[in-house]
């Protein structure tokens, strides 16, 4: 492939364009999931891998679980009184 410097984007910019963390986009690469290529030493994404990104569906499916399941309210903290009413 021979991409030129403006057609790539940092991991960082990967990550913020994809709306996903950095290592989320480190583990994207390993997976062959998202296109990378080597440049002296460092990565780079090329502009169109971002539009062929797949994301992991088996973290998202089991993010979309998690959330369906969470009632409203779920997370707050009860506090319990002392005998003494305090």
């Amino acid at each position: 492939m021979n991409a030129q410097p403006q057609d790539l984007v940092t991991v960082v910019q990967a990550a913020k364009e994809l709306g996903i963390s950095r290592i989320a986009v480190y583990q994207a690469i390993q997976e062959g999931r998202l296109e990378s290529v080597e440049v002296l030493g460092k990565l780079g994404i090329p502009r169109r891998a971002l539009k062929n990104y797949r994301p992991n569906e088996t973290r998202v499916r089991a993010g979309k679980e998690r959330a369906a399941k969470s009632q409203p309210g779920a997370g707050t903290k009860t506090t319990k009184k002392s005998k003494r009413g305090w």
